[in-house]
């Protein structure tokens, strides 16, 4: 019984140790292997134990009950002695046993809570390093996209000194140099990008998809904002990417213009060439001197100068292509995002929303309608209407987001040279009269004409009940005519 007793101490304090002492696989194990030999041997002397103590109750009920010789020589008092000494000892030995095996079973269940922090310390640590490593990763995804936009900015620098400045095959050869280098390092970047956002989006996947415990698993708000910034930095991408080989192929066309222009006027001179090459004279070219317009009877004796036409600025950074454009974000990250928050259709839908007190649903819906609207626009060319009006008119919703995109003069062109290379004007016609039978059957018939045209260009992508052709519907009917031309009749009057 006290060989159990020093084992039960034993175990307890191996356990302490576990619990307070060790930090890691390796010493919980060597505890174990310690605790088994001790637990065997221990085993063994309760065993024993357990024999003697059936000998003793044994032989002291037989010297009851007479069945020995020299049982006369025991009195009852002996006897009686021997049963409280025997009991005593069994039911030590029972008490010894259980806390024998208590604490046993209380040392297992440490080492298996002590080993499932371990593993959630390990699991967190290593959470912890792939976020680190995540945030290196989208840095380098950040150096890599603006690497694409330098090279974007410096190929487009070269085609608009191909377009102003005159240039020899020996300068355009070097710039195609200096080009196909830039491509070449574009595309390396663009591989080594695409490689990293698709592993990084497949890591994000496998940890939105979890582990049981809680405690080991990357918080909700890590997850969101990793897949917020993945999403972020692949649009910026795809932008990035789409500016760059629009660049290429404007600096390609460019160069093939020169040389077919230089071709022509090479073919030209050739044609104009005297066949006596002897009688050629030299002349010398006179300086410009201001030229007069001609086609005025006032002006002619007067000289005015013909300034050349000076082109619409473009933007300092383009970032968006005609597909991104359409593309919205209205997660909280867009609005620290310096670069993109003036451009593309976010901006209009957040002033709509705003403005009209619209929800992002119905914002986002009416912005279908409106590239739909800008689709049958261009595929029409129904750029600044006839003498009598636009043939395709937007309906209400549409009409309200035209308006306010319109309201943003510094992208609006840019905007409409971007999506359909042409800007749409903003204008029906200067007077609506209620009472002109002739004025809304134009109108009406135009509506017709818009119905038909949509839906047969866009099927069952054309919604129905947002352009208001059901009188029932809660939107009414179609653009509220008279809120279209009147609009139009104000502006046409300032």
């Amino acid at each position: 019984i006290d060989v159990i007793k020093e084992a039960t101490l034993a175990i307890t304090s191996l356990n302490e140790t576990a619990l307070n002492v060790t930090d890691n696989e390796g010493d919980l194990t060597m505890l174990e292997e310690q605790m088994s030999p001790l637990v065997d041997t221990t085993n063994k002397q309760a065993q024993r134990a357990k024999d003697s103590l059936s000998q003793l109750k044994n032989e002291t009920k037989e010297l009851d009950e007479g069945e020995v010789m020299l049982c006369h020589l025991y009195s009852e008092n002996d006897i009686r002695t021997r049963k409280n000494e025997v009991n005593k000892l069994s039911r030590s030995f029972i008490n010894e046993m259980k806390m024998f095996q208590s604490v046993q079973e209380s040392f297992k269940a440490d080492i298996k809570r002590k080993r499932q922090s371990l593993s959630a310390a390990r699991k967190k640590e290593q959470l912890q390093r792939e976020m680190e490593e995540f945030y290196r990763d989208v840095g380098s995804v950040k150096d890599d996209i603006d690497s694409i936009e330098s090279a974007t900015m410096e190929i487009q620098g070269y085609n608009d000194g191909l377009a102003w400045r005159d240039s020899t095959e020996k300068d355009e050869a070097a710039l195609e140099a200096k080009v196909a280098t830039l491509v070449e390092q574009t595309n390396k970047r663009a591989t080594r990008t695409k490689s990293s956002l698709s592993r990084l989006k497949e890591r994000t996947a496998e940890l939105e998809e979890g582990d049981d415990d809680e405690e080991a698993r990357l918080p909700d708000s890590d997850l969101r904002t990793r897949k917020n910034v993945l999403n972020l930095q692949s649009r910026k991408f795809i932008s990035a990417m789409h500016l760059n080989q629009d660049a290429q192929r404007e600096f390609k066309a460019s160069v093939e213009e020169k040389r077919m222009a230089r071709a022509k006027e090479a073919e030209k001179e050739e044609e104009e060439e005297p066949t006596n090459s002897a009688n050629r004279v030299e002349v010398e070219p006179l300086p410009l001197a201001p030229t007069a317009d001609l086609t005025s009877e006032s002006s002619v004796g007067e000289e005015e100068f013909v300034y050349p036409r000076v082109p619409i600025a473009r933007r300092t950074r383009e970032i968006f292509s005609p597909n991104v454009w359409w593309m919205v974000d209205l997660s909280p990250c867009y609005d620290h995002d310096e670069e993109t928050h003036q451009q593309g259709a976010t901006p209009l839908v957040r002033r709509c929303i705003q403005a009209y007190d619209w929800t992002p649903e119905h914002a986002r819906r009416v912005l279908k309608a409106y590239r739909q609207f800008f689709a049958m626009k261009k595929e029409l060319q129904d750029w600044n209407g006839n003498s009598d009006g636009f043939a395709v008119i937007p309906c209400t919703e549409v009409w309200k987001m035209w308006k306010e995109h319109i309201v943003d003069m510094d992208n609006y062109f840019l905007d409409c040279k971007l999506l359909v290379g042409h800007v749409l004007r903003y204008s029906a016609q200067p007077y609506y009269d209620d009472q002109d039978d002739e004025m809304r059957a134009d109108l009406e018939s135009r509506r017709k004409f818009t119905h038909q045209k949509m839906k047969l260009r866009f099927g069952d992508r054309f919604d129905e009940e947002l352009w208001g052709y059901d009188p029932n519907t809660k939107l009414g009917r179609f653009s509220s005519l008279r809120s279209f031309a009147s609009s139009n009749r104000r502006l046409s009057a300032k």
